[in-house]
């Protein structure tokens, strides 16, 4: 997680008792003194902030009349330690250019600006991003500072745990020996059936760790449905297509009912893992975010091939 964001003071002000027309004339004085002017902030003589006005609303505003008449007082704000992506969540979900910084006692300290919030959304994207694939350095921005040597500690251990995972299903697979001595087509499709559950997986789990790093208040019993229902309906589709084309390119029925059914099977095992995972993570106080993606692959990848020769062993022996 990166630092928190800067917080520049320089933007325009005013008391809700001012004319419109005397605000407009501050703003043409001092322009060039500020960093935005998205906004014009309305305070107390004792800095606390009671609402805001948008530049579009003030200069369609009659110029006699008062700023109190026209500024709104629901205001959308964050303290200066609140946490950078819950700021974009705030800037984006309520639609505004530009997030007012208040103290606990509501006074105003300054804003975090557009640029800022666009600024933290592209480093935070990407940060999510490196730790789902559970590569995770100090300061992921600045990677030819990081020596080989630090890259090669913070990126080994999941390459070696997933090279334990090849293993491990490498040996399911042998264990299954009888079962492609009868039928060997099964063996070219053990990519196939580990890729698609993969794939679904992968897109839950980035979608929930998103959810919860942009700090929406979720139900897991009921996301957790919601998103097996859709994995559910993801995997008749791919049934179908896979039952489909089993019947025309090798002429076997029986072929597409065991991939089929073994991709369908994996995929709501994989959606599972993939909502479980980070969510014991999150009850243990830990980033979801962090190596994720490589820890869940793995599991995915050796229960997809157990779930494809246990099904082919129904079938065939």
């Amino acid at each position: 997680m990166q630092s928190n964001p800067e917080i520049t003071k320089k933007v325009p002000v005013c008391h809700s008792n001012q004319k419109i027309d005397d605000v407009k004339e501050y703003l043409f004085e001092k322009m060039s003194n500020f960093d935005t002017i998205d906004y014009i902030y309305v305070l107390t003589k004792s800095q606390v902030i009671k609402g805001v006005i948008s530049i579009h609303e003030l200069f369609k505003s009659p110029p006699d009349s008062l700023i109190r008449d026209h500024f709104i007082t629901k205001i959308v704000k964050a303290h200066p330690d609140t946490d950078p992506e819950k700021i974009v969540h705030l800037a984006l979900n309520n639609n505004i250019k530009s997030v007012p910084i208040v103290n606990e006692q509501n006074k105003f300290i300054g804003v975090i600006a557009s640029d800022t919030i666009l600024d933290i959304l592209n480093k935070e994207g990407q940060e999510d991003f490196m730790h789902i694939e559970g590569i995770i350095p100090e300061n992921i921005y600045n990677q030819q500072d990081v020596s080989i040597f630090k890259n090669f500690i913070l990126r080994t251990p999941w390459i070696i745990v997933g090279l334990l995972g090849g293993l491990i299903a490498a040996r399911i697979i042998a264990n299954f020996e009888s079962v492609l001595e009868k039928e060997l087509i099964l063996a070219a499709f053990i990519p196939l059936v580990a890729y698609v559950a993969n794939a679904v997986g992968s897109q839950t789990q980035t979608l929930y760790i998103r959810a919860l790093a942009m700090g929406q208040k979720i139900s897991m019993w009921r996301y957790s449905i919601k998103q097996i229902f859709i994995s559910f309906f993801i995997g008749v589709a791919c049934w179908a297509v896979i039952g489909l084309t089993s019947l025309i390119v090798w002429n076997s029925s029986l072929l597409g009912v065991i991939v089929g059914f073994a991709v369908f099977c994996s995929i709501l095992v994989a959606t599972t893992f993939a909502l479980l995972i980070p969510f014991l993570l999150t009850k243990f106080n830990k980033d979801p975010a962090i190596g994720s993606g490589p820890f869940t692959t793995i599991i995915q990848d050796m229960l997809s091939v157990l779930i494809y020769f246990l099904i082919a062993t129904i079938f065939i022996l």
